[in-house]
């Protein structure tokens, strides 16, 4: 079970995707509600109860779920801000790749930890960057559909190193490589 992310608007306290460019609520724009401020809490849903917890944590606090090690908060974030759905061929596919591929072996298990502790520092940091659009549709074009069309190839070996590409795109960006 995955976690979806949103954003609550400070100003009328309304849950919305993280897609949204506008409150879906107030209509107030996502532009003057930035994450590098305070109009805008960045929280995940917890798959379980419901639960709307803060990005930080990784426990539920209502129920006690463990936000799983392997989500797909980068692509899943990327796709989001395209407005692309949660359960998009490009997302169900790469899930399906790290459920069967990557949490299996110690390589991929690695690689998916880092990808997490990345995932709590970026995703911010991407949706509070004013180019965002731009910076999201690079990524899925350059890392996301190649690694779809390398796993529907079956070619896993060649998937993982561009999914570590990915991932070491998103920390060279950022700086926090």
């Amino acid at each position: 079970m995955d976690a979806r992310i949103i954003w609550t608007c400070k100003k009328c306290k309304f849950d919305n995707p993280m897609g949204s460019q506008n409150c879906n609520n107030c209509g107030c724009k996502l532009k003057t509600l930035d994450f590098g401020n305070d109009n805008v809490v960045a929280r995940w849903v917890c798959p379980q109860c419901g639960g709307k917890n803060m990005f930080d944590n990784d426990t539920c606090f209502n129920c006690g779920f463990a936000r799983s090690k392997s989500n797909c908060f980068l692509t899943t974030t990327v796709c989001s801000v395209l407005r692309y759905e949660d359960n998009c061929y490009a997302l169900e596919n790469l899930r399906k790749f790290r459920k069967d591929y990557l949490e299996p072996n110690k390589d991929g298990q690695d690689l998916l930890i880092e990808y997490k502790q990345i995932s709590d520092i970026v995703v911010p940091k991407i949706l509070s960057d004013k180019n965002k659009e731009s910076v999201c549709e690079y990524v899925y074009k350059n890392f996301i559909l190649p690694v779809n069309k390398l796993v529907d190839s079956q070619k896993h070996k060649e998937a993982v190193e561009k999914y570590r590409e990915m991932v070491n795109y998103f920390e060279t960006k950022y700086n926090e490589k």
